[in-house]
């Protein structure tokens, strides 16, 4: 397996225990995204509107744990 920067980014959020990104997705960060989606620890949820609702999703998902 070929280690990459996307790779290594995934590897220290799971690391430190993320469970959730939010983010828009882009020609810029599709290496990191396949890379979330690899990952069994954390859920990639995208959002395709733009920064702010990223932010309003991120802070109803902090409120929501089960």
């Amino acid at each position: 397996m070929k280690k990459t920067g996307a790779w290594l980014a995934v590897y220290a959020l799971e690391q430190i225990g993320v469970k959730y990104t939010f983010g828009i997705p882009g020609v810029h960060n599709t290496e990191l995204y396949d890379e979330l989606n690899n990952s069994e620890q954390i859920t990639p949820i995208l959002v395709t509107m733009n920064s702010v609702r990223a932010l309003w999703r991120k802070r109803s998902a902090g409120r929501l744990r089960a």
